[in-house]
């Protein structure tokens, strides 16, 4: 009985810890797609903008062909 209690403690604390880990990671894991997300906005809004000024430019160089 007193070597089925030890183990039975054993694995509790055993998974206790793995609990702990998982929830850690889970954690690190929701920072880590949040910033991604971010940096997926910054590129999409930086690409958005030379897009803009690449069409405004080509707009005024046939402005400028047709005169």
């Amino acid at each position: 009985i007193v070597f089925f209690s030890k183990s039975k403690k054993d694995s509790e604390n055993k998974i206790n810890k793995t609990k702990k880990e998982i929830q850690d990671l889970a954690a690190k894991e929701s920072k880590t797609i949040l910033f991604a997300f971010i940096i997926q906005i910054l590129i999409f809004l930086l690409l958005q903008y030379f897009e803009f000024g690449f069409e405004s430019s080509v707009k005024k160089i046939r402005k400028k062909l047709l005169k």
